[in-house]
């Protein structure tokens, strides 16, 4: 068998990598997985020449070379398969298969090198039967990513003209936008909840914040929330999408390309912003971008928690030895404790700045408790939120006290950043926004409205610190569509109208099939309901809840 043939291990080690990207292709870049795919090749590439010093034959050391990979990306579904049998108290050993099952396998492929070595078989055959099997997981991974990429709809702008003059009269402040993900209003905090946080609005409202009391978000979704916010407009409004599509990258391409940073550019502002995590609503292109020095993207990231790469390197501070998702969580607690220690340092750059800082807290999974201490959910590191949460093995107990707990303890880091933004900026007071893209999401059914408690998912926080403006021009029902009509209108003396405070649902699957729930949400608060289907129903996989 000449080498050119033994290809299977590379494929293999290529597949981890493209079934990942055909799982998510319709909400990130193909360009995400070209440095993890020629690492990955390189990488199988030094283990076959290491392998084949000692066997010194192709088909043998092809062979074992994908068993190793096979088994190196394995990693997670071994550790998580163990933690099920655990969980059963399989056989009375509880605690012990993680050990159990590293044992059999490492058994086994002893077993099998020492069969490779003694075999005086050629191997030809089995090596042709991998190059195939090989070769059709990835031809079918390639299908999968291709046809969405093949499907991907052309966006179809509506033209938006820039309404701004530039004169002297305009005013430059810097401008933090905050966005604390999922934070709900005080009366759904305290109703669903349980909990008060009237202390700390009463703190934003004494540093001179406008706290609007009965305000919604305009979507459910984060993307599509945080579009419309910076493009000052409805999505419907900004680019035609069909009802039928989960594709995502013509929204992708609104939120990079938005009203409100093309605005500020022309008045020579820097744009800054911060490594959150949700790399979908991350800025492409940035002056200054921050983040912690050894974070990965949400891809890789996710890629290397299938591997032992976690514990070889010990990418994790936690004490869990078992789960390989624990180095994720002390990411995403690094990224917000950096993000939230840094904005207060900004204050030194000459140019006026835009600074975005999405901070993806409250929002599930939770981190840490009410005091601060270090929580790690017994799964693995999901961003799921309502149905998804639950589908993820998360219940609704865990939903309501892990909130509850996590929304004490940023509720304080959020005053003591926010004090020292102030502070530092006090000779050249900045804009402050400080708003949530949407309510939580401890009963939210993400394949129906009407089985989702819209009034805690479109209640949100949306607090504005707007020196020597005009705050008469805020309400209380303000929603982020007009956050910043009014701050361009205000400090740029643009003339853009505010638009109806309206909000809309739509399914995760079907992300622009809009259903507005505007005076669905006004009813139920009027009459101060809800609308939501029972707790042991929530409790339940969303597909085995009742029919509705």
């Amino acid at each position: 068998m000449k080498k050119w043939l033994v290809w299977h291990p590379f494929l293999f080690g290529l597949y981890p990598i493209l079934f990942l990207y055909a799982r998510n292709a319709h909400q990130m870049h193909l360009k995400e997985i070209f440095i993890p795919a020629l690492l990955a090749l390189a990488l199988t590439l030094v283990l076959y020449v290491i392998v084949n010093l000692f066997l010194k034959n192709n088909n043998k050391s092809a062979i074992l070379t994908s068993i190793l990979v096979l088994f190196f990306f394995s990693w997670r579904v071994l550790i998580e398969t163990s933690e099920k049998l655990n969980s059963k108290n399989i056989l009375g050993l509880e605690s012990f298969w993680d050990k159990i099952l590293i044992i059999i396998l490492s058994v086994l492929i002893i077993l099998l090198i020492i069969k490779l070595i003694r075999t005086k078989k050629s191997l030809d055959k089995l090596t042709s039967i991998l190059n195939v099997i090989a070769l059709i997981l990835i031809v079918i991974q390639i299908g999968k990513g291709g046809m969405v990429i093949y499907k991907r709809p052309t966006l179809q702008r509506i033209d938006q003209q820039t309404q701004i003059l530039i004169t002297d009269k305009i005013q430059t402040p810097n401008i933090y936008y905050i966005i604390t993900d999922a934070y709900a209003r005080s009366d759904v905090l305290k109703t669903v909840f349980d909990y008060d946080n009237s202390a700390f609005i009463t703190e934003l409202r004494n540093m001179g914040f406008y706290v609007a009391d009965s305000s919604h978000s305009n979507y459910a979704q984060t993307l599509l929330s945080l579009t419309s916010t910076l493009n000052l407009d409805f999505i419907d409004k900004l680019a035609f999408f069909s009802f039928y599509s989960e594709d995502r990258s013509g929204l992708i391409n609104l939120f990079q390309n938005n009203v409100l940073i093309k605005t500020l550019k022309q008045c020579g502002y820097k744009i800054i912003d911060f490594k959150s995590g949700y790399d979908v609503a991350q800025f492409d292109e940035v002056d200054i971008h921050y983040e912690p020095g050894n974070n990965l993207s949400e891809f890789n990231s996710t890629l290397i928690s299938y591997t032992p790469l976690t514990k070889i390197f010990n990418l994790s501070n936690s004490d869990d030895t078992t789960s390989n998702s624990a180095f994720q969580y002390d990411q995403a607690r690094e990224r917000i404790l950096y993000t939230l220690d840094k904005l207060p340092t900004l204050s030194n750059i000459e140019e006026p700045c835009f600074i975005m800082a999405h901070i993806i807290t409250p929002h599930p999974p939770f981190l840490w408790d009410e005091k601060g201490n270090e929580t790690n959910p017994d799964r693995m590191y999901q961003l799921s939120d309502g149905t998804h949460f639950i589908r993820d093995g998360g219940t609704l107990e865990e939903y309501m006290n892990g909130y509850k707990n996590q929304i004490q303890y940023i509720s304080q880091l959020l005053l003591k950043t926010i004090k020292e933004i102030l502070a530092v900026n006090k000779d050249n007071p900045p804009v402050i926004i400080l708003q949530a893209d949407h309510g939580p999401g401890s009963r939210l059914d993400w394949r129906k409205c009407e089985n989702s408690d819209l009034r805690e998912r479109f209640s949100i926080l949306n607090a504005y610190y707007l020196p020597d403006a005009d705050t008469s021009v805020l309400y209380p029902s303000i929603t982020p569509i007009n956050t910043y009509r009014i701050i361009l209108n205000e400090y740029f003396k643009t003339e853009y109208p505010l638009l109806e405070d309206r909000s809309f649902y739509s399914c995760w699957k079907r992300p622009f099939e809009f259903v507005e729930v505007t005076k669905w949400i006004d009813l139920l608060e009027t009459n101060n309901t809800y609308l939501r289907l029972p707790d042991e129903e929530m409790s339940k996989p969303y597909n085995t809840r009742l029919k509705k």
